[in-house]
């Protein structure tokens, strides 16, 4: 079969799968490049080797995620080829491994970038630098927000967010942000999305077209997305409060292992707590266990 028969198949699979194009055009890239390889080796696509796609990946590719998430596509497409019978021997990949990801580096931002953020012209973006440093709001959650999810009047005031896999939740607003939304709100119509809309006012910006205009704005300042807000909040958090389970019921995950990508390792409160530990050369009093 030759590759763009293989391929073919491969992209309805995919689409089958309700893969969005993004990542069937990742996939596409992927194979296109390894397999360009190959031929420039006078290797059919069907006789690749673990040391050919070492070799692709050490000469094509540098960025040690890139080499990572290529490496598992193409592992992928092999194992699915084989068990579709595109390919009449077994899985020439079956033994070989992906080069590792990288370990995750920290997105909080120092508070001065928040600051510098904060002065920016745009009031849309202010708004959302806010609502995701402040709220620990997703940019989705931001840019679905409407003005009649806000209960500010309310004692304490909520915001209602409608977060990551559909689910609809009050949380407390935080303290910083009633100001700021009350004169927001003067504004704003009595209905319709919080952050609006130039082009089409009765709509919510698209989520990926916020996380974008935020983007543009913020990685010229920070070197990262609207999404280093949360990790922004997630740290001040855990750092104010050395509980987890705050961080965790801000962020709204349902565990708190979903927050070690979130929340690093912080030296400073690890040292902080080992030096509350009892002396044991100095025993408690009897008065100061009363």
């Amino acid at each position: 079969m030759p590759s763009n028969d293989a391929w073919a198949q491969y992209a309805r699979l995919l689409r089958r799968r309700h893969r969005s194009q993004e990542t069937i055009d990742l996939y596409r890239i992927a194979l296109n490049s390894l397999w360009a390889f190959l031929d420039g080796q006078h290797h059919d696509w069907r006789h690749v080797t673990p040391e050919l796609v070492d070799a692709w990946l050490d000469e094509q590719l540098r960025a040690e995620w890139t080499r990572n998430t290529y490496g598992r596509v193409v592992r992928r497409f092999y194992t699915c080829a084989v068990s579709r019978g595109w390919l009449d021997s077994p899985n020439p990949l079956e033994d070989w491994t992906p080069p590792p990801a990288p370990p995750p580096r920290p997105r909080a931002l120092p508070l001065s970038a928040i600051a510098e953020l904060l002065a920016v012209v745009d009031p849309r973006i202010r708004m959302m630098v806010l609502l995701g440093y402040h709220q620990a709001l997703r940019v989705g959650e931001i840019v679905r927000l409407s003005v009649e999810d806000l209960a500010i009047g309310a004692d304490p005031p909520m915001v209602r967010v409608d977060g990551k896999g559909g689910k609809r939740v009050w949380m407390p607003l935080s303290p910083a942000l009633a100001g700021p939304l009350r004169a927001w709100l003067v504004l704003r119509p009595a209905r319709g999305p919080l952050i609006p809309n130039w082009r089409d006012p009765d709509r919510h910006l698209h989520p990926k077209y916020a996380a974008h205009l935020l983007a543009s704005v913020m990685r010229p300042v920070v070197g990262d997305s609207g999404h280093a807000l949360r990790h922004t909040a997630a740290q001040q958090l855990r750092r104010l409060t050395a509980d987890p389970y705050v961080v965790k019921e801000a962020l709204r995950h349902s565990s708190l292992d979903q927050q070690l990508a979130y929340v690093g390792a912080e030296p400073g409160l690890l040292a902080a707590a080992l030096g509350r530990l009892p002396d044991p050369t100095h025993p408690p009093s009897a008065a100061a266990g009363v």
